[in-house]
């Protein structure tokens, strides 16, 4: 009875294993609630051939069987890796505190013994020797410095690692139960076998990895106290060893400097001395003895450069390795603490301190061209070296021109100055492979410190803005207030001031040249006045007008202008270039020197509105206008400047006698005094009836009143750098918008100069021809034919593309102003990324991923949007004046282009949008399908419409100009669009 049931066992196992066709069986399978055992990689691998080797398979189902049959050879390749770093982390537990009490023995002893770094060469040894020696150092310092930020990079995973373990162990689990839950369910009946079978092996070793994965995640942290502390010991020993080559590098580099002084000096004296001995020789060797000279001489300067690069290159590195200090902190303590007062401050004061880009960028482009000037320099003593390796061809170039007893007679003293020379030239060479390698290194430690400092900055620009500077206001706000108050109204303080600013004047004649020219500016400003007057009389007068004439009054405006403003500027740079000046008359220089720009840009626009000025005769604005911008421009003179004036100070202020109650004050007098300004000038536009302002004026009103008043209540609130920073920016923009109304208005009395004169000239020439022929200018023009084919430009249409032109320039020119002066403040905005509004998947690696919709794309799709209307406008105008008019083409192709590219525009703009939003096509797709079936109901007619506007603009059976009948109206084809074509009757009617 054993024997029968044994052999019943075997057989149905036999039957198990046998390979069912889904052709062959049809069964249904059921799956055990136990574990089953793991299926092997070889009866993976050969199920897949059978796979791919199956005819009865669709598509489909193989392509389902393969995916799964290759997930399971994953999970065991993931069961393989799991294991051996499970094991690992067994053998970390075991070795890793011996060796870490290894490591921090060696470490106490040579602390303890204080051992000197020592290298091989000497005072004594040549230039070459040292040198490399300390290329090879140089070598291992790199490779150690690698080491250590290697290890750092490991410790500073490894702070974080716990947490994430700690995760993954909580998403392993629950996917394991999920799976063991799964394992238990029948699979369905007509299901195909095989696939049931391959779920069941994936599933089964899935959750096998899975097991495997917990284990290793245990492991790695029972492991981890372990493996940090022997991370920190061999950290520790690495940076021991980059301080000790370090300071063998830096000895080498002073020995290596030492000797090509001394050589250099060496070399000097006996080329001095063989300077000497030619004096009274021939000419020839006079003339090679001095160039031996002039040689050492170079040897001098370039040894003397060298030493310069390399201090220069340490306290470069000093400075970057500062920076990443301060940037290492600032993180962690941004984890740690978030975002506080205490952390804003200091992280404000940091950032005064970084370097200047522009001046690191100048400073790495003038080492690259000292390296080709040294790399030149290189190649001309390579070859002179080379030439000199044959001295008998050198001394029978040098003599030359010489007869053979003359010759002879100094060939000795030439040969001798020749292979001192090429002593000279091999030295010349390992100084310039020296200097050419010291400023490499140089260079390379500029842009270190150049990407160090720029993304220390963005950091700090993303974060600044959103910390707090102080603390609402409160009773002891209002109590330090009228001591603030008093401090700044001083008497003795300003006496000071004035008294630093008479005793300087005789200091330094620039000041004294700059008051006089102040004051003949002064003494002038009537006559300037005149002057500007005059240019205004001949304005209007198509004969007599110029635009020499506009041109004229913009020197005379900017003369008017310039002495208030460049006395401000005087006085502060006066009070600034002064040393001994105390606190108080310091940040008085630095409020003027800020100051001085915005004071003159009001000055300047408000000299543009005085009476007869360009405002009034040279742009033609009504009259209402000039006069009540010169009143607003003087109501911010009155305002605003004072209160941006001591807003200066107190952002100078190190001390901070200032801040708190001061600077939130004066800073929330500035932001008002710019709202009040804008409410009254966009009132004014909106009551002249200007067509985009009257249009948008809510727009207008948002953007110019809101703005600073927002800003008044971040003052108040305490945040005055954000205050500060985004008013600084809106104070920006408001002078560039200015500057652009004045280009423009300059730009449109330029056009219509032009199209004056040419009107002017037309008329000459048709009345001068009508004359010539005896012919009335009107009968002439009776009995032409009309032109059909094509319109011809005429001025006014010229006129038009000009504006067109104009007013594309000027945005493209508004978006590049916009930019530079909100770029620095746009990192700011990247804390929009973390506030999630959806999530959409995507497909990346053929694999769907989550991804979050933030409030930044929102806001990337409103640019877009923007993008795409403004680009819709003026891109196909732009298109046309720009290039297709210079084309032989006609009027109707160049409206078909012009049209398909404004459609064109369209479509990437909102494919664009779309795709930022997370909306791609596999989701708006139903959207539609549903105006499909909308469009079919009920919009037959406009579809129609749009097919044959399509027709027409591609086929072109009517052209723009084409005079055309439809029933009972004629009329000219005057705009050709996809929905609609549009036609002008002879009465003037579409």
């Amino acid at each position: 009875m054993k024997s029968f049931h044994l052999q019943v066992c075997l057989f149905a196992l036999c039957v198990y294993c046998l390979p069912v066709s889904p052709a062959v069986s049809e069964d249904k399978v059921m799956v055990s609630t136990g574990t089953p055992a793991l299926v092997s990689r070889a009866t993976l691998e050969a199920r897949l051939k059978e796979v791919e080797a199956a005819t009865s398979l669709d598509e489909e189902t193989r392509a389902s069987l393969v995916e799964t049959l290759n997930k399971t050879l994953g999970n065991l390749e993931a069961i393989k890796t799991n294991k051996a770093a499970t094991e690992s982390y067994v053998q970390a537990r075991k070795t890793a505190p011996e060796q870490t009490s290894a490591i921090r023995t060696e470490l106490d002893a040579d602390r303890e013994s204080d051992s000197e770094v020592s290298v091989k060469a000497t005072a004594d040894s040549p230039f070459d020797v040292i040198e490399g020696e300390l290329l090879q150092e140089k070598a291992n310092l790199v490779a150690v410095q690698a080491k250590l930020a290697d290890l750092e990079a490991q410790l500073e995973t490894g702070s974080n690692r716990p947490v994430e373990v700690q995760k993954q162990l909580t998403q392993a689990k629950q996917d394991k139960d999920d799976i063991e839950a799964k394992l238990k369910l029948e699979a369905p009946a007509d299901q195909l076998p095989w696939l049931t079978e391959a779920r069941l092996w994936s599933r089964t070793t899935r959750v096998a990895a899975l097991r495997s994965e917990i284990g290793m995640l245990d492991q790695e942290l029972l492991s981890m106290p372990m493996r940090i502390n022997l991370l920190e010991a061999q950290r520790d020993e690495a940076a021991r060893t980059v301080k000790r080559v370090a300071a063998r590098v830096k000895m080498l580099e002073e020995l290596s400097s030492h000797q090509g002084r001394v050589e250099a000096e060496q070399a000097r004296e006996e080329a001095a001395a063989a300077v000497s001995d030619a004096a009274g020789k021939h000419a020839v060797v006079q003339e090679l003895a001095e160039k031996n000279a002039e040689l050492t001489r170079e040897l001098a300067t370039i040894a003397a450069s060298l030493r310069k690069a390399s201090a220069s290159d340490e306290a470069v590195d000093k400075e970057a390795d500062r920076i990443e200090d301060y940037f290492r902190a600032a993180q962690e303590r941004l984890a740690i603490a978030g975002l506080s007062e205490v952390l804003g401050e200091v992280l404000r004061e940091q950032r005064q301190t970084l370097p200047d880009k522009r001046k690191l960028q100048k400073k790495i482009g003038k080492l690259e061209d000292d390296n080709a000037q040294a790399a030149l320099r290189q190649l001309q003593h390579a070859q002179e070296y080379k030439d000199l390796r044959d001295t008998d061809e050198f001394i029978n170039a040098s003599t030359g021109g010489l007869d053979k007893a003359e010759a002879g007679m100094i060939s000795a003293d030439i040969r001798e100055l020749a292979e001192s020379r090429r002593v000279l030239l091999g030295k010349a060479l390992d100084l310039d492979k020296s200097y050419s390698r010291s400023l490499a290194e140089l260079a390379a430690s500029y842009r270190r410190l150049l990407k160090v400092s720029s993304d220390y900055d963005v950091f700090l620009a993303e974060n600044l803005l959103w910390i707090r500077s102080a603390q609402l206001p409160n009773l002891v706000t209002l109590k330090v207030l009228p001591g603030q108050i008093g401090l700044l109204l001083s008497p003795a303080r300003w006496l000071d001031v004035l008294e630093t600013l008479v005793a300087g004047v005789g200091r330094s004649p620039l000041v004294i040249f700059l008051l006089a020219a102040i004051g003949m500016l002064f003494w002038k400003a009537r006559r300037f006045r005149a002057l500007l007057t005059a240019t205004g009389m001949q304005i209007g007068r198509p004969s007599l007008d110029r635009f020499s004439y506009t041109l004229k009054a913009l020197g005379l405006t900017l003369l008017l202008a310039a002495p208030g403003p460049l006395l401000v500027w005087t006085m502060g740079w006066e009070l600034g270039a002064l040393l001994d000046v105390q606190q108080f008359p310091r940040l008085v220089s630095s409020a003027l020197l800020a100051l001085a720009p915005a004071f003159f840009y009001v000055q300047f626009f408000s000299e543009l509105c005085v009476p007869g000025g360009i405002a009034e005769k040279h742009f033609s604005w009504p009259q209402p206008v000039p006069q009540r911008l010169r009143r607003e421009f003087a109501f911010l003179k009155m305002t605003f400047l004072p209160a941006m004036f001591v807003t200066l100070m107190v952002v100078y202020d190190e001390q901070k006698e200032f801040h708190g109650g001061l600077e939130r004050l004066v800073m929330i007098i500035a932001l008002l005094a710019l709202a009040v300004f804008f409410y009254r000038v966009i009132n004014l536009l909106i009551a002249l009836s200007i067509g985009s302002i009257t249009r948008l004026r809510y727009l207008w009103l948002v953007l110019t009143v809101v703005a600073p008043l927002s800003l008044a209540i971040l003052a108040f609130s305490g945040y005055f750098y954000t205050a500060g920073t985004l008013g600084s920016g809106l104070v920006q923009t408001l002078w560039f918008v200015f500057a652009l109304v004045v280009f423009h208005q300059v730009i449109v009395r330029w056009l219509l100069l032009v199209q004056r004169r040419l009107a002017l000239q037309a008329v000459r020439e048709r009345i001068r021809a009508a004359q010539e022929e005896k012919v009335p200018v009107d009968a002439e023009m009776e009995g032409m034919p009309a032109p059909v084919d094509e319109p011809e430009i005429d001025l006014v249409a010229m006129s038009e593309e000009s504006r067109k032109l104009l007013n594309t320039v000027l945005v493209i020119i508004g978006v590049i102003g916009f930019w530079l002066i909100w770029s620095d403040v746009l990192p700011a905005f990247n804390i929009l990324n973390e506030v999630t509004l959806w999530h959409h998947s995507v497909v990346v690696d053929g694999e769907k991923t989550l991804v979050p919709a933030t409030l930044a794309d929102i806001g990337l799709a409103i640019l877009i949007a923007v993008a795409t209307v403004v680009a819709m406008k003026r891109f196909p105008a732009l298109l046309e004046i720009l290039l297709l008019q210079r084309v032989r083409m006609t009027a109707g192709s160049r409206y078909t282009i012009t049209t398909l590219t404004t459609y064109a525009i369209v479509g990437v703009g909102l494919v664009a949008f779309f795709n930022v939003i997370g909306a791609d096509w596999s989701k708006v797709q139903w959207l539609f399908a549903a105006l499909s079936v909308g469009i079919g109901f009920g919009l037959q007619e406009i579809v129609a419409n749009f097919i044959s506007g399509i027709i027409i603009l591609f086929e072109r059976p009517i052209r723009v100009g084409d005079v055309v009948t439809i029933g009972a109206t004629d009329g000219v084809v005057t705009r050709i669009q996809i929905r609609a074509t549009t036609i002008r009757t002879w009465d003037r009617q579409e």
